[in-house]
């Protein structure tokens, strides 16, 4: 017959499990400090992001945001931002990024149209 009590667990079983080790609030207080101090500058570059993006949008993108501004109910601020969007619009064909969008879509569409 065994004897049960001769039986010892290996010390491995004995550590501190990971999940206990990782929930030790004294770890995670650095971690918080740490993202606070990011906060501003991530901030600050999602500012950036979004500010060339809707500039790239408004210099390539200009039909679709006269479009916009003629959607808009009417009012006399409406009528200003249609005029503006017209006159940007008109200003981005002069200078040729109005024509880059639609050049590539139609080279697209004679792609996805054509017969391999």
């Amino acid at each position: 017959m065994h004897d049960r009590t001769a039986i010892a667990s290996p010390p491995e079983i004995a550590r501190v499990s990971p999940v206990r080790a990782r929930a030790a609030p004294r770890e995670r207080a650095p971690a918080r400090a740490e993202a606070s101090a990011e906060t501003p500058g991530s901030v600050r570059t999602s500012g950036v992001v979004i500010a060339v993006a809707f500039l790239l949008m408004a210099v390539f993108g200009s039909a679709d945001l006269r479009s916009f501004a003629r959607d808009l109910p009417e009012s006399r601020l409406s009528d200003a931002l249609v005029r503006g969007a017209d006159g940007w619009h008109a200003l981005m064909l002069d200078w040729g990024p109005a024509r880059v969008r639609p050049t590539v879509r139609a080279l697209f569409d004679g792609l996805r149209e054509a017969r391999w």
